[in-house]
């Protein structure tokens, strides 16, 4: 069976042998989470047909405590002590049985407040234990059935319930409904669903419920002078009756008849018996750990198993695996300026041609400076033939003037002919051309220090990672890193990092460290710029870190701990 409950209803009616009853007590103790069951014949002396419980010595100690007071009680009203045992309350629930003198004892620990539930199931669980011929009435029957509904979803339980009352009330139809925090909610309707959340019939409901939902006895219509909700409601579905009925603590439901009600003892005598199951219905009457058990002891071995495996999974350092970022940069750049204010004459390499050390890159125009350096020149040998000339004629002071003039006129000439020997602009290292394109700027004028050209040497490459903050701490020099670029998707780089920089930087508007990794670039695929994606393997950390840290550290930022 898929529910214990539905194996002690399979079992009414079956003859009434030891082994069967035994069936019947296993399945409701397990229903009910109960430390013991037993089925008791009481006479002058309390005899065991059957019992189940964790041993022999605890079954003649329960006989025992329970027989006072089994001679001593009335048949037809159900018993309920309370008892404490090692520190524990344990409540015996006595439901006489069908034959003559046999009594089902169930001893279960529960709270006050479920205990109506679970003496509720005991009850009627006690009609159909295979103790001899005993019949059912209709809600009897309806209790048992709604019993073996346990196992279905709680919709579905709850479906049940209401067709089980509106069978027994001949009614058209009945609206289940659970009061709340915030009022009424419909909980289940039968035969038709529930009505939609703004329509009239519903915003009628909500109304009655709200008004004689919580009262002792139910309100009816007609007669006249009912809440005008009612009339409403019969008006809405063509009813010719309607009743708001109290089921149980927050609970009611709301009946409607094609015909005149029936009469309010038969309402209460359909209700009643089933009342007291709601709670257990809604909230599913076996814990946890009663649902565990009744699992075969195969397959619990199975989960616990795999649950030790994931512990122990969770446990385990593994390496983190930091993702980030990548864009490959030379590990050597040069950039090639303009030594002084000049004209561009001549460019004689492009980007991407490869330069040996002192090739020429370019020549300025040295018009210029040939023509300065020619007056400059002019201009000193007048200035020194006019120091002669004062210095013949005794004019010291005027020929000290001239000397003067003509070394300022000396230093200025060394400064142009410096300029007209670096009119050829040399390759500072061998490399690429990896920037610089002048051709199209050949004769316009360049400013000092603009800078033409840059050159790097390309055998080998620097992959900059750009590292999340919170993934800064964990990467060091030393450790390895995996570099997919987007150029080449089927080609894994695999390098160690060198450094991380200590101080963090912004790209791409985030605030990002940068570690730096060399990877050889003998074939030359590799070029500056390219961009990928890179994983460093990096501290070894508890597996259930790994996976929960992002998630905990952006709760905690939320909660600003």
């Amino acid at each position: 069976m898929s529910d214990p409950l539905e194996e002690i209803i399979a079992l009414r009616g079956a003859h009434p042998l030891p082994s069967t009853q035994e069936r019947a007590l296993a399945a409701l103790r397990t229903a009910v989470s109960a430390d013991a069951a037993l089925l008791v014949e009481s006479g002058p002396t309390v005899t065991l047909l059957a019992g189940v419980s964790p041993s022999p010595e605890i079954l003649e100690n329960l006989i025992r405590t329970a027989a006072p007071i089994i001679s001593s009680a009335v048949r037809g009203k159900v018993i309920v002590k309370k008892f404490t045992f090692r520190d524990q309350q344990v409540h015996m629930i006595a439901e006489s049985c069908g034959a003559a003198s046999a009594w089902l004892i169930v001893w279960v620990r529960t709270t006050e407040k479920a205990l109506e539930s679970v003496s509720q199931v005991i009850r009627l669980a006690a009609q159909c234990l295979p103790v001899g011929s005993s019949g059912t009435n209709a809600e009897a029957q309806a209790a048992l059935e709604l019993i073996a509904s346990f196992s279905k979803p709680r919709l579905a339980r709850m479906r049940d319930f209401a067709e089980k009352i509106c069978g027994l009330i001949g009614g058209k139809s009945v609206i289940l409904a659970r009061r709340k925090l915030r009022g009424w909610r419909i909980v289940a309707c039968f035969p038709s669903s529930a009505p939609a959340a703004r329509s009239s019939l519903h915003e009628s409901l909500m109304l009655a419920l709200s008004a004689h939902g919580a009262d002792e006895h139910p309100a009816v219509f007609p007669p006249e002078g009912a809440h005008p909700a009612l009339p409403d409601i019969c008006r809405i579905t063509e009813s010719q009756s309607c009743a708001v009925v109290p089921a149980w603590e927050g609970w009611a439901l709301i009946a409607i008849w094609d015909s005149p009600l029936p009469p309010a003892e038969e309402l209460h005598a359909a209700v009643a018996p089933l009342a007291p199951m709601l709670p257990s219905l809604y909230r599913h009457a076996r814990s946890v750990l009663a649902r565990w058990k009744s699992v075969p002891f195969n397959r619990r071995r199975l989960w616990g198993v795999l649950a030790a495996a994931v512990a122990i999974l969770l446990i385990f350092p593994f390496h983190m695996r930091v993702r980030s970022p990548a864009i490959l940069e030379p590990s050597l750049r040069r950039f090639v300026a303009v030594p002084f204010d000049s004209v561009l004459k001549k460019v004689h390499v492009a980007a991407g041609d490869v330069v040996e050390m002192k090739t020429l890159l370019a020549e300025l125009d040295g018009k210029e400076v040939r023509e300065r350096i020619a007056e400059i020149e002019s201009q000193a040998a007048a200035a020194n033939l006019q120091s002669a000339s004062d210095l013949a004629g005794s004019r010291f002071d005027e020929s000290a003037l001239s000397s003067l003039q003509a070394q300022r006129a000396g230093h200025e000439l060394e400064v142009l002919r410096e300029r007209e020997r670096n009119l050829r602009i040399l390759a500072p290292i061998a490399g690429v051309v990896i920037q610089g394109d002048l051709e199209r700027e050949e004769g316009a004028a360049l400013k000092l220090g603009h800078s033409i050209m840059e050159i790097a040497p390309l055998d080998t490459m620097v992959v900059e990672a750009a590292l999340r903050e919170d993934d800064a701490p964990f990467v060091h020099a030393g450790q390895t890193v995996t570099v997919r670029l987007n150029a080449l998707p089927s080609r894994d780089i695999r390098a160690v990092i060198k450094k991380v920089d200590p101080r963090a930087e912004t790209r791409d508007g985030r605030n990002v460290f940068i570690a730096e990794a060399e990877v050889p670039n003998a074939d030359g695929n590799l070029r500056p710029g390219m961009k990928g994606n890179a994983v460093i393997v990096a501290e070894r950390m508890p597996f259930f870190w790994i996976l929960f840290r992002k998630p905990w550290n952006a709760l905690r930022s939320w909660l600003f701990w």
